[in-house]
Order: structure tokens, then C-alpha cells, then sequence
């Protein structure tokens, strides 16, 4: 629901002032090896009364929500967040942005789990330049990484990474960010 709520292309025309490409769900960018083959199609369109129906089924009443956020480290990383919070607001909650030192947040992101946060911007750079980074990194469970994971997935990585066809591998890097998306992670 949330991802339908926010408009992607509006903040990277105005608060990124075009800076940006959009990733669906924001794991790899097409510089990346491995990368979703199907990033432009638009996986979450912008669609608040969607994101509201969503929350709806799923018995969500929306209220107050805690979005932790650095400030100073990325390219308007506060207005992005203020623009994220504007866009919660239109579909009923109430965002309380605490926007704090990078190396604040880092440590309370690392302490799993915050109850107070609700929402966090966070960005991963690809070290490597393969989708392997990003997924061993935020979404296998042995690693700090998000806060999401399973063991499905952790044998999906695994095998991905040990994988030595090219072709195979890099399908085996579709289907992961496909459930990624499908997850809505």
C-alpha cells in the first residue's frame, strides 16, 4: 500500500530535480549486473486511493507513524523524506520525520528492531556492480542487512551466487528481485 502511496517520478523531478532513476522497489539500478530487466515498467504506479483500498483490506488504520531518516548524507535527503511524509499524510497517517546524524541513525538501524520506527530512507550503493551485493548485503538473514529475510530466500542468494552460467545466474537474479517486488520488501 505504502509503495502506491508515494510518486516516485514526482520527487525525482522536483526534489531531484531529474538526479535520479527510479529502480522498482529500489534494490538495483541498471548499472548493476543482474539488475531487474523489467525496471521500466512501472511495478507500483502512483495511486493513493489504491494504497488506501490496500490498507483497508489489510485492517490497517492509518494514525501516527515514526520515519527515522539521516539528514546531510544523500542528495536532499530531508526533502525527500518531507516529500515521502507529505504523501503518507494524503492517504491518513500522521508522519513525525526525525531526521538525525548519519552515524545515529546507522547505529539504530543496526540494532534490529526499533519498535518506535516505523519508516527509514536508507541508500545502498553497489560496491561490486552485482545484484549480489545489494541482496547478500540487505536480504540474507546472516547478514545485518533489512529487516525482512527467510530462509527461501537465503537459498536463493546462496545458489545465485555459487552459480556459475552467466545466463543462469542472472535469471536466478530475476526471479529474486521478482519476489522482492511480489513481497513488496
Amino acid at each position: 500500500a505504502l509503495n502506491h502511496a508515494i510518486d516516485v517520478k514526482l520527487i525525482i523531478e522536483t526534489v531531484l530535480g531529474g538526479n535520479a532513476v527510479a529502480t522498482p522497489g529500489g534494490y538495483e539500478g541498471p548499472g548493476v549486473w543482474g539488475y531487474y530487466k523489467d525496471i521500466d515498467k512501472e511495478v507500483y504506479p502512483f495511486d493513493p486511493n489504491k494504497a488506501k483500498a490496500l490498507l483497508a483490506e489489510a485492517g490497517v488504520k492509518p494514525g501516527p507513524i515514526n520515519i527515522l531518516s539521516a539528514k546531510g548524507r544523500l542528495l536532499n535527503d530531508a526533502e525527500v523524506v518531507q516529500a515521502i511524509a507529505g504523501m503518507l499524510q494524503n492517504i491518513g497517517f500522521s508522519p513525525q520525520v526525525n531526521l538525525l546524524d548519519f552515524t545515529v541513525v546507522n547505529d539504530e538501524w543496526n540494532r534490529k528492531y526499533r519498535e518506535e520506527m516505523d519508516l527509514h530512507l536508507w541508500s545502498n550503493a553497489n560496491n561490486t556492480a552485482d545484484a549480489d551485493y545489494n541482496y547478500s548485503t540487505n536480504f540474507y538473514t546472516k547478514n545485518t542487512g533489512l529487516y525482512w529475510g527467510n530462509q527461501e530466500m537465503d537459498d536463493r542468494i546462496v545458489k545465485a551466487r555459487t552459480t556459475l552460467d552467466t545466463a543462469s545466474r542472472e535469471a536466478q537474479y530475476q526471479e529474486i528481485a521478482k519476489v522482492l517486488l511480489d513481497e513488496a520488501v
